[in-house]
């Protein structure tokens, strides 16, 4: 077992803090809508410490991730929003 979050993140500061292109390659669908702080997102985190947190987007392609941030710019980032996910 094991468990994994998806966790809804503010657009506008995602793209703000981890640029246009997360891990490096541009999606397939475009990029997400910066402005658009009412349009939701959210990532799947896989792992966290005490200094980082890794996420994987579904918006990207795989190639380049997981995404890794800081913890305190993870925590920026962060809605409010969670969904726990066991892993069997």
């Amino acid at each position: 077992g094991g468990l994994c979050l998806v966790v809804r993140v503010c657009l506008p500061l995602y793209v703000k803090l981890c640029g246009p292109r997360p891990g490096g390659a541009p999606s397939r669908h475009g990029y997400v809508a910066p402005g658009d702080a009412g349009v939701p997102h959210a990532v799947l985190v896989v792992e966290a410490s005490d200094d980082a947190v890794a996420f994987l987007d579904p918006w990207y392609p795989a190639r380049g991730q997981p995404i890794v941030v800081k913890r305190e710019t993870f925590v920026q980032m962060f809605m409010g929003e969670v969904i726990r996910v066991p892993l069997r």
